[in-house]
């Protein structure tokens, strides 16, 4: 007897040795991406690579589809170990007396066997074989694990597989809050998943699951008056289709981490705002051949991304509707000029409004042009950051350094800048860089929080799980808000222009910018909540005659504006702020020689900044009729006064904009010294220009304008080409040639023995 036992002991031992060397079967399908916004809406769907919707489950399955599941499938679930004999017993003879196979008799934990192996053949050795594998199944996971896996792999009609797939295309909802009614029907769905279509058999479906809330009430689970309650409620509709509203978004977090449900930062109502806004113009894009278009919005303080379209919404394949524009590399065209602007404020080598210069440039060939073709002689900064002046802009870098402005921007987080200052030159404030929507709304964003007075910044992200590295503001906070008011004058698009004259009028510090080729469009805008960036064109790179930055990029940006909760506007951080005594006509520091002068709010500087240059002590006689000098008068007979006074390039052009600039008065005939300097400058061409002189449509050569300015009206100049006398102007300094190709020296010489001169070099005259 002991023999026996002792064998009988191994022989045990041996079996459950070799049962557990019996695989742990679970289903191992692939999951589809399932994108949430920052409240657990949903944005958009990814299909599982074997084309099923199928997601990972975002929580255990709710309590009351688990009971309901129970009820339905497995009544003595929490007390078998994944066999059920009296289950199994009660279908052999039920099958028996139908003659045929009315029921299965198998366990939940038996189905997720079935689920996991694909549903293979049902035969007697692949039933038994169930058995087995739900054994080992339950000894090695818990009750609640196997129901969630359960639920996370049954089939739901067509393509739908899971509790978190169901809900999500049923419901368009999480599986969290579902009903009574809702969670019987997904319970009983699984054992006949056809009856859901919507040319299925619904009145069996809802005796299913009428029947399993009965059920449900004779166990004591529900009283009866949610019994009937649930018994009322509609049956589930045919699947729903999926937001499509984030299809770029859903791209990335894809790349980032495929096949789960990722939750953002995205707010849902201001995705759909800002596609709404998108489509709305995308009409009125096409028919100016501009087919894509992308916007971002970001909230200030967080850096989280609101919204996000990478993209229009188009059938045409050609269209490059595919392509994520948020994150593609394009120029810059102006947008990275307010960063110039604030770098300058802070070294103190500009302030606010101080007069920058606006006449003809040229630099290694390199001839920038305003958009207007016009020239203003002098300007304000902040004016020419408004009113986007690209001269200015030109000649703002080159005093403040390529080199330096490179760096900076590549400490705002530019990362597209990856070629040497040296390669860009001048043409880097101008659109000489490539950048990506995403780092030039988050370098804007990084203004804004410099203007709110934070020492620091990080990057913007469009998920929580995203990390978040602190690094130092590179914008002074007084510099930066010099710079939001300046761009708050910006020209407002259409009907907003006199946005001003209306109450509640939004206050938007923003910029646009234009690529050359009009292939880029953008429009960035900032207040201390938001920052909204704008970017139109064609992803194929293709120019459209009409595409600027103001007329198509700035509507949507004011749109998605408009749309946006209530703003609030930049305080003066008067910490990083002080009144300077500026001269009212330059814009300077006030100096000795400056009459007119203001109190003006500007930033602390790293360095002072430069005494007026434009104001002159002048001595005039009585009535400042005309400049005379201690030689010439009796100290009674004259006054000493200060004079605003451009050069003469910058007064050429500034007279036609100030009809109320008054140059200095001529000598008094019998005080004229005996040589005069700085009353003339050739204005074209500007010293080592490249000058291209095009075939005129007769064939004939084309004529370069030559221009000069004289402070004295009426004043004579000879002109000189070379060795060669051109002839005399008395009043408009102009002369018409047709130069030769290669390098030319024009010479100036007034009646008083005045010279200029300037080398310019003909490139081609074909």
């Amino acid at each position: 007897m002991t023999y026996r036992r002792s064998l009988g002991a191994l022989i045990a031992l041996l079996v459950g040795v070799a049962f557990l060397q019996v695989p742990v079967v679970t289903p191992s399908d692939p999951t589809g991406g399932l994108l949430l916004d920052r409240n657990q809406q949903l944005l958009g769907a990814r299909l599982a690579s074997d084309e099923q919707w199928r997601f990972q489950p975002s929580e255990a399955p709710p309590e009351r589809y688990r009971i309901a599941l129970v009820a339905a499938e497995d009544q003595r679930f929490q007390h078998h170990p994944g066999v059920d004999p009296l289950a199994i017993g009660s279908a052999i003879i039920q099958n028996a007396r139908a003659g045929r196979v009315v029921r299965g008799g198998s366990t939940l934990t038996m189905q997720l066997i079935r689920l996991a192996r694909h549903n293979p053949p049902r035969t007697v050795p692949e039933k038994l074989l169930e058995m087995v594998l739900a054994l080992r199944l339950d000894l090695a996971l818990s009750k609640d694990e196997i129901v969630n896996l359960y639920s996370a792999h049954a089939p739901f009609g067509g393509n739908i597989v899971g509790l978190e797939a169901a809900s999500w295309r049923y419901l368009r909802r999480p599986p969290g809050s579902m009903s009574w009614a809702e969670a019987a029907t997904f319970a009983v769905l699984p054992n006949e998943p056809g009856l859901v279509h919507p040319h299925g058999d619904r009145d069996r479906l809802k005796e299913k699951r009428d029947r399993l809330l009965q059920r449900l009430h004779q166990q004591g689970v529900i009283d009866e008056e949610t019994r009937m309650l649930a018994a009322l409620e509609p049956l589930i509709r045919a699947p729903r289709s999926l937001p499509r509203e984030s299809g770029h978004l859903l791209h990335l977090s894809q790349r980032a981490q495929d096949g789960t449900t990722h939750t953002t930062t995205i707010d849902a109502s201001l995705q759909a705002l800002t596609t709404r806004v998108i489509d709305a113009h995308y009409a009125s894009l096409t028919s100016q051949q501009i087919h894509n278009a992308a916007a971002i919005i970001v909230d200030v303080p967080t850096g989280d991304v609101l919204a996000y379209v990478g993209n229009t919404r188009g059938d045409d394949p050609t269209r490059g509707h595919a392509v994520d524009v948020v994150q593609a590399r394009r120029s810059s065209g102006s947008t990275l000029k307010p960063f110039l602007y604030a770098s300058m404020l802070h070294e103190g080598s500009l302030l606010p409004n101080q007069l920058v210069v606006d006449t003809p440039f040229s630099a290694g060939g390199f001839a920038p042009q305003n958009y207007d073709k016009q020239y203003l002689g002098a300007t304000p900064a902040g004016l020419a950051l408004a009113r986007s002046r690209n001269v200015p802009a030109v000649r703002m870098l080159q005093t403040y350094g390529v080199a330096r402005f490179h760096d900076t921007l590549q400490r705002l987080g530019l990362t597209t800048l990856h070629r040497a200052p040296n390669e860009y030159g001048l043409t880097l404030i101008l659109g000489g860089a490539e950048v990506r929507l995403w780092e030039l709304t988050a370098a804007y964003r990084t203004l804004a929080l410099a203007a709110e007075e934070y020492a620091h910044t990080d990057p913007i992200r469009w998920s929580h799980t995203a990390p978040s590295t602190r690094r130092p503001n590179p914008i002074d906070p007084g510099a930066a808000w010099a710079t939001v008011e300046a761009l708050v004058d910006v020209h407002r698009p259409g009907t907003r222009a006199n946005w001003r004259r209306f109450q509640g009028g939004r206050v938007v510090g923003w910029k646009t910018g234009t690529s050359w080729g009009f292939r880029d469009g953008w429009a960035i805008g900032v207040t201390p909540e938001y920052v909204v960036g704008v970017w139109v064109g064609n992803a194929s790179g293709e120019g459209a005659a009409t595409l600027t930055g103001v007329s198509r990029a700035a509507p949507i940006l004011f749109d998605l504006f408009e749309g946006l909760p209530p703003t609030s506007w930049f305080q003066e951080p008067v910490d990083a702020t002080t009144d300077t005594l500026v001269c009212a006509d330059s814009g300077q520091l006030a100096g000795p020689n400056c009459e007119h002068t203001r109190l003006e709010s500007t930033p602390q500087r790293l360095r002072p900044p430069d005494v007026c240059q434009y104001c002159e002590r002048i001595h005039c006689d009585e009535g400042c009729t005309a400049r005379v000098h201690a030689g010439c008068t009796q100290p009674d007979e004259r006054q000493a006064k200060g004079w605003f006074r451009l050069p003469p390039s910058q007064a050429w052009f500034y007279t036609r904009h100030h009809l109320d600039y008054d140059p200095p008065p001529a000598w008094r005939a019998d005080c004229a010294p005996e040589s005069v300097t700085d009353q003339m400058e050739i204005v074209r061409p500007v010293q080592r220009a490249k000058v291209h002189v095009p075939i005129e449509l007769d064939g004939q050569p084309g004529r370069l304008l030559l221009e000069a300015a004289h402070q004295r009206p009426g004043t004579a100049i000879h002109w000189h080409l070379d060795d060669t006398y051109l002839g005399t102007t008395y009043d408009l300094h102009q002369w018409p040639i047709s130069p030769s190709q290669g390098q030319h020296t024009l010479t100036i010489v007034d009646e008083d023995g005045e010279r200029d001169r300037v080398t310019f070099h003909v490139t081609s005259s074909n």
